[in-house]
């Protein structure tokens, strides 16, 4: 991976105890989407839901982006029905 992009994906973690938070941007870095892409499957149930870890900020888990991401390889490979 390019370290300009991994510093940035780093830049744009939250982390506590229990699972890494993702905000948008990262997001969108992970997933090669822009963030209203993102946004738009969200909307058509076609994308993780962020979690709302404060009053004005939303993020995504780790974990739930990455499962995402597998889903997406195993339909492109035929691994899964559509």
């Amino acid at each position: 991976m390019d370290r300009t992009i991994e510093a940035r994906i780093k830049n744009e973690i939250l982390v506590n105890d229990y699972d890494v938070f993702i905000k948008a941007k990262g997001v969108a870095l992970m997933t090669s989407l822009s963030v209203s892409t993102i946004y738009k499957k969200m909307k058509e149930n076609n994308f993780p839901k962020p979690i709302r870890v404060s009053e004005k900020r939303v993020a995504w888990s780790r974990k739930s982006v990455m499962s995402w991401l597998e889903k997406q390889k195993q339909l492109s490979s035929g691994g899964l029905d559509s």
